[in-house]
């Protein structure tokens, strides 16, 4: 089980515009999403978690 289900929460991205770009939102979007098999999805599956986390917002 994971941290965030055992206390009820929501993970979700947070961006700041002024330090960050869109295509690194995009990327980090990417990598904890996608389930079709992109290099970020494969790089999620290579840390340990073959299955996308779903976040929300």
């Amino acid at each position: 089980m994971e941290f965030c289900e055992l206390i009820g929460a929501q993970p979700w991205f947070n961006m700041n515009m002024l330090s960050a770009s869109v295509q690194e939102m995009k990327d980090w979007m990417e990598y904890c999403n996608r389930s079709e098999k992109t290099s970020l999805s494969n790089q999620r599956k290579d840390n340990g978690h073959a299955e996308p986390y779903a976040v929300k917002y």
